[in-house]
C-alpha cells in the first residue's frame, strides 16, 4: 500500500541498518561521545518538536546537557522501552506547488 505517497517506503529506508536483536541491547551503554556526535549532526533553525526544545539548546548547551541526555537514553536502553512521549510526533504537510490533491507533492 502506498500510504501518503510512499511514506511507508521512505520510513523503511530511514530504519535500514538498525538492528533490533537482543545483541544490540546486551552489555552496552551509551557514551557522552556518542551523544556528542549525534548533537553535532543536528541542523540549526529547525522547528522544535512537541517538547518545544530547539536543536540549538542541545548544540550550545553545557557538558552537563550531554550527561543528562546520556542518562535518559541509557535508561531507555536498559529498560528496552521508550517513553510514550518519545513515540509521538507532529507531521505538518506543506504544500509547495502542483495539484493539492496529489499527496506526493
Amino acid at each position: 500500500m502506498k500510504l501518503l505517497g510512499g511514506c511507508e517506503e521512505k520510513c523503511c529506508k530511514i530504519n535500514k541498518g538498525i538492528t533490533t536483536t537482543e545483541e544490540m541491547w546486551r552489555g552496552s551503554e551509551i557514551t557522552e561521545d556518542e551523544i556528542g556526535r549525534q548533537i553535532e549532526r543536528l541542523k540549526r533553525g529547525k522547528a522544535p518538536g512537541g517538547d518545544g526544545i530547539q536543536n540549538e539548546a542541545w548544540m550550545f548547551g553545557t557538558e552537563g546537557v550531554k550527561e543528562r541526555i546520556r542518562e535518559a537514553v541509557d535508561g531507555v536502553w536498559k529498560e528496552k522501552d521508550f517513553p510514550r512521549q518519545w513515540r509521538e510526533g507532529i507531521i505538518i504537510p506543506i504544500f509547495k506547488k502542483g495539484q493539492k490533491s496529489d499527496v506526493k507533492k
